[in-house]
């Protein structure tokens, strides 16, 4: 199933990717392009569509 990824920039802004599912499908890493900015977080199913028994690991803050 397609998954959406937000991602948040330093600014404040935020951007919605659709990611098809052959994006995590026999592949052991994946390379995304976003917008130029700065990125502070990353969050997949932000809307909670997708039934997730453990929806903590959806989110990736940057580094400080």
């Amino acid at each position: 199933m397609p998954v959406t990824l937000r991602v948040t920039y330093a600014d404040g802004r935020k951007t919605d990717l659709r990611l098809p599912a052959e994006t995590w499908i026999r592949q052991s890493a994946t390379v995304i392009p976003v917008a130029r900015g700065r990125v502070t977080r990353a969050e997949l199913d932000p809307d909670h569509r997708l039934p997730d028994r453990d929806r903590t690991n959806n989110v990736a803050r940057a580094a400080n």
